[in-house]
C-alpha cells in the first residue's frame, strides 16, 4: 500500500522537474523567422536548469504553477505599457490611419484584403493563447514587425503601403503555414 501511495506523488515530482524546462525551452522556440530566435533558444536551455533546481527544491505539485504563473502575468505589463507608449507617440505624430487587429490560433483579422495607398497604424493584439506578432512585407516595407506579443497584449505597427500586393503574417514558427498570413492588394 505505501508503494501506491508514494509512486504517484515521485510521478507528479518527476513531471514538475521536467516540465518547467520543457515549457520555457517552448516559449524560447516561439520566436519570429529571425537569427534571435536561436540566441533565445539557447538562452532558454541555459536559464532552464536553474529554473528547474528551485522547483525541485519546493513543493512539488506547487512549486511549478506557482513558478510559472508569475512570469506569464509580469511578462504582459511591460509589453503592453511599452506598445501604448508606441501607439500613443504614433497618434501623436498623425501616424496615419488606425487599424485594429486581432490574432490568435491560428488567424489574423481586421485587415481587409484591399486597402488604398497610404499611412496606416496597425493596432495588434493577441486574442489567443500563444504568442504571436504581425510581419508586413511589401513595395517599400521590408518585413517590418511588432515585438512578439504574449496573451493578452498589444503593439502597434505603423508603415506606409504603396500600390502593390503585400504580404501580413505572423512570424512565429509554424504559425504562418496554418493559416497566419494574408495577401493585401492595396491600390
Amino acid at each position: 500500500m505505501t508503494d501506491q501511495t508514494q509512486h504517484p506523488r515521485s510521478n507528479r515530482h518527476l513531471r514538475s522537474i521536467l516540465l518547467v524546462p520543457a515549457i520555457l525551452v517552448g516559449i524560447a522556440a516561439c520566436g519570429d523567422d529571425s537569427k534571435s530566435s536561436a540566441t533565445t533558444v539557447a538562452a532558454a536551455a541555459t536559464a532552464a536548469p536553474t529554473t528547474a533546481a528551485p522547483a525541485a527544491t519546493a513543493a512539488p505539485t506547487t512549486a511549478a504553477p506557482t513558478t510559472a504563473a508569475p512570469a506569464t502575468t509580469a511578462a504582459p505589463a511591460p509589453t503592453t505599457a511599452a506598445a501604448t507608449e508606441t501607439s500613443a507617440a504614433a497618434a501623436a505624430a498623425g501616424a496615419g490611419t488606425a487599424v485594429a487587429v486581432t490574432e490568435s490560433e491560428f488567424k489574423i483579422e481586421g485587415v481587409s484584403p484591399t486597402m488604398t495607398a497610404g499611412d496606416y497604424t496597425f493596432n495588434v493584439t493577441n486574442t489567443g493563447n500563444f504568442p504571436h506578432n504581425l510581419i508586413i512585407s511589401g513595395p517599400g516595407v521590408d518585413n517590418q514587425k511588432t515585438e512578439k506579443l504574449t496573451a493578452g497584449t498589444s503593439g502597434s505597427l505603423t508603415v506606409t503601403l504603396q500600390p502593390g500586393t503585400y504580404e501580413f503574417y505572423c512570424g512565429v514558427p509554424t504559425h504562418k503555414g496554418k493559416g497566419m498570413d494574408l495577401t493585401v492588394t492595396v491600390a
